[in-house]
């Protein structure tokens, strides 16, 4: 239920895409989530509510996403413009 309302309110805003980490890819798979392979994410660190560094990593494995348009997820590297949560 919670899956579906925030899927409701991302539709709503007219997002395109739903994206998420995960430990428990089984269950987002059952609710039309896909792995994204390659995952290699850039975010900001932040620490003590300061910003100190840019981080890289590959999130393969943990990151998803769900398409609630007719594009698929966009296949490179991911920015996350901000903060990894």
């Amino acid at each position: 239920m919670l899956l579906a309302f925030a899927e409701d309110l991302a539709r709503r805003g007219q997002t395109e895409h739903l994206i998420l980490f995960t430990d428990r890819a089984d269950l987002y798979l059952r609710n039309g989530y896909s792995a994204v392979e390659p995952a290699m994410v850039t975010w900001l660190a932040i620490d003590e509510r300061a910003s100190h560094s840019m981080q890289r990593r590959d999130f393969s494995g943990t990151f998803m996403a769900k398409a609630l348009c007719d594009k698929p997820f966009p296949r490179g590297e991911i920015d996350l413009l901000g903060y990894l949560f």
